[in-house]
C-alpha cells in the first residue's frame, strides 16, 4: 500500500489528470476552432463548478473559467441543445422558470424563449442571446451574465498544483467592456476582453446586468463576446492559415454511401469528429485530441 506522501506525492506529475469531481456527471457542450475550445454545459453555461474543465480556452490557456446566463438571479430552464457539424457553433433553446417570491409567480415559467447562439472562433467567443416574448403583456427582464478568468494551463485544470502562480492584474471596466488580465511566470501578458452589445445597465468585474424592457410578443437581442489575447514574452498562440490539399476540395473529398442510413450516419458523425479535431497549424495540418485533457498534437492526418 503507497504511503499517504507517495499519494500526494502523484498527484503532482505533469501527466497527472485529477479523479472526476462533482460536475463530471452534466453533460457538456464542447465546440472547438483551431486552438480554441469551450466546454460547456448543455444550458451554453460555464459554471463556477470546483475542480471542473469548464471554460473558454486558447493556446493552452483557459481564458475564462465562469460565464453563466441568469435571468432575474437563476439559471434559465434547458429545452434543447445542438452543436453544428463543423464544431464551432452551439444553439441552445432555454426558457425561463416561474419568477416570484416565495410561493407568488410574478412571472409564469415559459413565458420567454431564450435562444442562445454561442460562435467560436481562433481567438474569440461570441454569444448571441435572442428573447421572445410569447406573452401579450409588456415585461422587464433582469438578465445578467457571470464571469471570471483564472488564466490556469491545461495541467492545472488536469491537476498539477503549481507551487507559485503569476499575478492577476487590475480589472478595467467600462461602459460596455471589462478586460481581465494576468501577468504570467514567464513574464507573458494574457487579458481576456468582454464586449457588450448594447451597454449593459451595470457592469462590474463580475458581471454584466440588464434591464430589459420586452413588449408584448416582442423580442430583444444582446450580444457578448469574449476575446483572448497573448503578448509579452509569452508563446504567441499558433496562426495556421488553412491550405487546400490534393484530395481535400468541396468536391475531391472521398463519399461514402451505402444503403444503410443508419451506417451512412456513422460516418458522417465519424467525418465531422475528425474534422473538428483537425488543427492547422504552421508545421501541417495535425489532429488535436482529448478536449480538454490534451488538445495536442497526436501526428498529420494526412
Amino acid at each position: 500500500m503507497m504511503s499517504d506522501a507517495a499519494d500526494a506525492l502523484s498527484t503532482r506529475d505533469l501527466y497527472y489528470i485529477r479523479a472526476a469531481g462533482p460536475a463530471a456527471d452534466t453533460p457538456r457542450l464542447v465546440l472547438k476552432h483551431e486552438e480554441a475550445f469551450l466546454v460547456a454545459d448543455r444550458r451554453g453555461d460555464c459554471p463556477d463548478a470546483p475542480e471542473s474543465e469548464f471554460g473558454f480556452y486558447m493556446g493552452g490557456t483557459r481564458f475564462l473559467r465562469t460565464l453563466e446566463l441568469l435571468v432575474h438571479g437563476q439559471q434559465p430552464l434547458l429545452l434543447n441543445a445542438a452543436v453544428s457539424d463543423d464544431g464551432r457553433r452551439g444553439a441552445v433553446d432555454l426558457t425561463n422558470p416561474d419568477l416570484g417570491h416565495g410561493e407568488i409567480v410574478v412571472l409564469a415559467g415559459r413565458t420567454f424563449r431564450l435562444a442562445r447562439t454561442i460562435m467560436l472562433g481562433p481567438d474569440s467567443l461570441r454569444e448571441t442571446l435572442v428573447i421572445e416574448s410569447f406573452s401579450l403583456e409588456r415585461h422587464d427582464l433582469v438578465v445578467a451574465w457571470r464571469f471570471m478568468a483564472d488564466f490556469a494551463d491545461v495541467f492545472e485544470v488536469r491537476g498539477l498544483i503549481r507551487a507559485q502562480r503569476g499575478d492577476p492584474l487590475p480589472p478595467e471596466v467600462g461602459t460596455d467592456s471589462v478586460r481581465l488580465s494576468y501577468r504570467g511566470r514567464d513574464a507573458g501578458g494574457r487579458t481576456t476582453g468582454l464586449g457588450f452589445d448594447p451597454g449593459p445597465d451595470e457592469v462590474t468585474p463580475e458581471s454584466a446586468r440588464y434591464r430589459i424592457a420586452v413588449p408584448p410578443r416582442g423580442r430583444a437581442e444582446v450580444t457578448v463576446t469574449a476575446t483572448g489575447v497573448e503578448g509579452g514574452a509569452g508563446r504567441p498562440p499558433i496562426r495556421g492559415q488553412a491550405r487546400a490539399r490534393p484530395g481535400e476540395g468541396p468536391d475531391q473529398r472521398v463519399s461514402i454511401r451505402t444503403p444503410h442510413e443508419q451506417f451512412n450516419a456513422w460516418i458522417a458523425r465519424a467525418r465531422t469528429d475528425l474534422d473538428m479535431l483537425a488543427t492547422e497549424t504552421p508545421e501541417g495540418r495535425i489532429a488535436y485530441a482529448g478536449i480538454p485533457w490534451y488538445v495536442a498534437p497526436f501526428g498529420p492526418t494526412a
